[in-house]
């Protein structure tokens, strides 16, 4: 457990069924997890550093999460259960980038500052029995924050932001 490890999973499951899915999931791997985060494809793990900026470098995330695994009182662990992600940053639509390739990768685009969203993300405590976790894994409680600082790139250019729209409705039946 002190190194950095993910799961990916693919379905064929609509949006409808997801939620139960997911939750399922969630309940069968608690027994072999410190964590669990529900995060999209346009979503990427970062560190807040405390002084208002995020730090995207692996080897910062690597020692945030090894901290836990090596440190009986990293702040993962004082925690009373299930958290919060601390922070999100959002991606700003950008003209210029979009004017060049609407399909522009997300590390084109800047970003926001990072901003305190009490009902963004959950981090769900594996020795916690898993009840339900949401199609979008976000936190409906009170829940204690986290230095986990999300890159959320969903603002983009119109014409994919129309193009995902479409296949939400879809996906949902």
């Amino acid at each position: 457990r002190d190194i950095l490890g993910a799961n990916v999973l693919f379905s064929n499951a609509n949006l409808n069924e997801l939620e139960s899915l997911l939750t399922d999931i969630g309940q069968k791997v608690s027994g072999s997890s410190d964590f669990i985060m529900k995060v999209d494809t346009d979503e990427f793990l970062t560190v807040h550093d405390g002084n208002g900026k995020s730090d995207a470098t692996a080897s910062r995330v690597i020692e945030y999460l090894s901290g836990f695994a090596q440190n009986e009182t990293h702040p993962l662990r004082l925690l009373p259960g299930n958290a919060r992600v601390g922070y999100v940053q959002g991606s700003i639509p950008s003209e210029s980038v979009c004017e060049k390739d609407i399909h522009s990768t997300p590390d084109n685009f800047p970003l926001g500052e990072p901003q305190d969203d009490p009902h963004f993300k959950m981090v769900y405590d594996s020795r916690v029995h898993i009840t339900k976790i949401n199609l979008g894994g976000h936190n409906k409680v009170e829940s204690e924050a986290t230095q986990f600082n999300i890159i959320h790139y969903h603002s983009r250019c119109i014409e994919i932001e129309l193009e995902n729209t479409r296949r939400v409705l879809e996906r949902h039946d």
